[in-house]
């Protein structure tokens, strides 16, 4: 018998409105469990809102349509923290931390299963650690051991303790992938993850994304640096003014006309 394999997570004809201005248009994605997958397209194209309508950051009003399915169930109306408990997690174009609390509790804010999984519980059980000495609970040993291993593993566990303040832009980024992974997402989406990271540590980000993808863990990633995006990606998706005009491998769209007009503009032929 043959087994049906579910695309772990699916947008299906999505249509998003701005006040009349149509950001997506018909838009159609799969992505296969332990696949990496980029998005690219020019500036405007639509990859931001694609991520937020896909995450629930931006609601589905009236005049939009569509469907996003996560592991075959659809995920329409849900908010952003119900889909990161079901495994659905993004990380952001700019990396969002809190400067002034460690590398450590800058990662126990992405404990899924946190007791204060509310950010503002969390946050306000954070700050009063800056201000006391608390002995740790079971739980909180055992989701700062967890942040701990995950630090060690993207090789900034000797900044644990360190303030986020210090970070360079290259460890933020790993930190943000960290805290991604704190929350034992299945399908993350990563909005440009070496965006002005130097060579060696954007080959090293995209390392770690090929070793996590080996434990069931599927990447959607909006990159603008299009050798590290050709070269780690299985398939690629183009948008241009909120269409899909390609999808395939790296080497499909590599030659794919439609590609090259949508980036350089109309091209004069000979």
């Amino acid at each position: 018998m043959k087994v049906l394999k579910i695309n772990v997570l699916e947008a299906q004809d999505v249509n998003k409105n701005f006040s009349g201005l149509q950001a997506l248009r018909n838009v159609n994605v799969k992505l296969k469990k332990q696949k990496i997958v980029g998005l690219i397209g020019p500036n405007g194209s639509g990859k931001s809102t694609l991520f937020n309508v896909i995450t629930g950051i931006i609601p589905q009003d009236e005049g939009d349509s569509g469907q996003i399915y996560l592991n075959g169930k659809t995920t329409n109306h849900k908010k952003t923290h119900e889909l990161v408990r079901e495994g659905l997690v993004r990380t952001f174009q700019i990396t969002q931390i809190f400067p002034m609390l460690t590398v450590l509790e800058n990662m126990l804010l992405g404990a899924q299963s946190h007791p204060g999984e509310n950010l503002s519980v969390v946050l306000i059980d954070l700050i009063k650690r800056l201000f006391k000495r608390f002995t740790w609970e079971a739980s909180e040993k055992q989701f700062a051991e967890s942040a701990l291993e995950i630090l060690r593993y993207l090789e900034i566990d000797h900044l644990a303790l360190e303030k986020a303040e210090v970070l360079s832009g290259g460890q933020r980024k790993l930190l943000a992938l960290g805290r991604a992974l704190m929350t034992v997402g299945k399908v993350i989406l990563l909005d440009e993850p070496v965006a002005g990271v130097n060579p060696t540590l954007s080959n090293q980000i995209f390392e770690k994304i090929d070793e996590i993808r080996k434990d069931d863990t599927t990447f959607f990633i909006v990159e603008h640096n299009m050798d590290v995006i050709m070269n780690s990606s299985d398939e690629i998706f183009v948008l241009s003014k909120g269409e899909i005009i390609a999808h395939g491998s790296p080497s499909e769209i590599q030659d794919d006309p439609k590609v090259l007009d949508a980036y350089l503009g109309n091209i004069e032929k000979d």
